[in-house]
């Protein structure tokens, strides 16, 4: 009887799943919303998951409201001129784009030659 409740319960912990099991895994579903932002230029280089806070001491903008809860930000590699995309007047080598997570509202996008946190991660 023990060993059926146990072999019922590993079963149960290794079905499918929805998601990463990572606090990011909700932000794969603003990707498309980040590339519609970048105008579908660049290549994807990562997504992170951050708090408000975060987002507005390392991207100052405009002010997110606190509802917007969790803030995906996602990081693209490209060739980038002032004003190529729309809400920015930045020129460099990389594009971040913070979108809400729950609403998937960009919130803002910020160009720059260098990345204020680690997307990547090595193999």
């Amino acid at each position: 009887m023990g060993a059926m409740v146990l072999a019922l319960t590993l079963a149960g912990c290794a079905g499918p799943r929805n998601s990463l099991n990572t606090s990011a895994s909700v932000c794969f579903r603003t990707i498309p919303t980040a590339t519609n932002a970048v105008g579908h230029r660049g290549r994807l280089i990562g997504v992170r998951r951050r708090s408000n806070g975060y987002v507005a001491r390392r991207l100052p903008g405009p002010t997110t409201p606190p509802s917007a809860g969790p803030v995906c930000l996602v990081a693209f590699h490209g060739d980038y001129h002032a004003g190529e995309i729309s809400g920015t007047h930045e020129s460099g080598r990389y594009a971040i784009v913070a979108v809400a997570a729950r609403s998937r509202h960009v919130l803002r996008v910020r160009v720059t030659n260098k990345l204020p946190l680690r997307f990547r991660h090595r193999v």
